[in-house]
C-alpha cells in the first residue's frame, strides 16, 4: 500500500530560527513570518543548489526533493520525496535526450516513445532502493489581516546505492528493448545503459 501510494504521489508530482511572533496585519495584505524550523542550523544540502550527486566514498547517489506550502507535515514530506524521485528522472531523460538527439526525424516518435518507457521503468524498479536519510523544514505563520494559518516548506535528502541504480536501469535497458525493433536503436540502448551508469557516476 505504501508503494502504491508513493507511485501515485510520484506520477501526481510529474503532472502537475524558532520561535512563534505576533502578527497584526492589516485586512487585505498578506505577512509570511517564520514560526519555527525542524534544527537551529540549515543543512548544507539545503543551502546548495545541487538536487542530485554521486559520492564514491558511500558508493551512493543523493536526490533532493524539496516540497512547498504544505499543511501537513507527514504528507508534504512524502510529495518532498516524490520530487526528489522526479529529480532523478529527470536527470537521466536529459542524458536519453541528449545520447538520442541525432536520430532520424521518421524515427523521432519511436525515440520518445522509449524514453519515455525507459524512465518509467528505471523510476519503478527504484521506488522500494530509495531511502530518505535526513529532513530539513521550516513552518511558516500566514496572517491575511483576518486569520493565521500555517505551512510548511519540506525538504528531503535520499539516498539510492549505485548498485541499485545500476540494476534498475540495466533492467529498464533490457525490458524497453521487447519493444524496440530497429537495430539501431537497440545498438543505441546498449551504449547508453554504460553512458547513463557512467555520467551519473560522475556528477558530483
Amino acid at each position: 500500500m505504501k508503494t502504491k501510494l508513493f507511485f501515485l504521489l510520484f506520477l501526481a508530482v510529474l503532472t502537475y530560527g524558532c520561535g512563534a511572533s505576533s502578527l497584526l496585519n492589516t485586512p487585505g495584505t498578506v505577512q509570511k513570518t517564520l514560526f519555527e524550523t525542524s534544527t537551529s542550523k540549515e543543512p548544507q544540502w539545503v543551502l546548495g543548489s545541487k538536487v542530485f550527486w554521486y559520492d564514491p566514498k558511500d558508493q551512493c547517489y543523493y536526490v533532493v526533493g524539496v516540497a512547498n506550502d504544505q499543511s501537513d507535515l507527514g504528507f508534504g514530506s512524502s510529495i518532498a520525496q516524490a520530487i526528489a524521485l522526479k529529480n532523478l528522472a529527470q536527470r537521466i531523460q536529459t542524458i536519453f535526450n541528449s545520447r538520442f538527439a541525432l536520430i532520424e526525424t521518421g524515427k523521432s516518435d519511436e525515440v520518445r516513445n522509449l524514453g519515455d518507457l525507459l524512465v518509467s521503468a528505471v523510476t519503478n524498479n527504484i521506488q522500494l532502493s530509495v531511502a530518505m536519510t535526513e529532513q530539513y523544514w521550516k513552518e511558516w505563520q500566514i496572517n491575511d489581516g483576518y486569520q493565521a494559518r500555517f505551512r510548511y516548506d519540506i525538504y528531503t535528502l535520499n539516498q539510492i546505492s549505485r548498485a541499485d541504480l545500476d540494476r534498475a536501469i540495466a533492467s529498464a535497458v533490457e525490458g524497453s528493448k521487447q519493444h524496440v525493433e530497429d537495430p539501431e536503436l537497440r545498438s543505441r540502448l546498449d551504449k547508453f545503459e554504460n553512458d547513463v551508469q557512467k555520467e551519473l557516476g560522475n556528477v558530483r
